[in-house]
């Protein structure tokens, strides 16, 4: 489901029960977060989950390609340099 807050800041829902509307108008529930147990689980069973990134707008998580991670790094490493 696509969230549909347009250029809506996040920080207008942080405090509500929902992240933005759906194309129909009908609210988008915010997703439940997992406690600290279960998020060390999930990333212990999952190899990939290094890679992962949260999109707070879209609220949902975000496999990073290994194209992806390559840039970041780059990028990381070229402003440190230059710094």
């Amino acid at each position: 489901m696509e969230n549909t807050t347009g250029d809506a800041p996040s920080e207008w829902y942080r405090e509500e029960e929902h992240i933005g509307y759906d194309v129909d108008g009908r609210r988008i529930s915010k997703r439940r977060w997992n406690d600290s147990i279960e998020n060390l689980l999930h990333t212990i069973d999952d190899p990939s989950y290094w890679r992962k990134v949260f999109d707070e707008k879209e609220d949902r998580e975000i496999s990073l390609s290994r194209a992806h991670v390559c840039l970041c790094i780059s990028c990381r490493f070229s402003i440190e340099a230059s710094v």
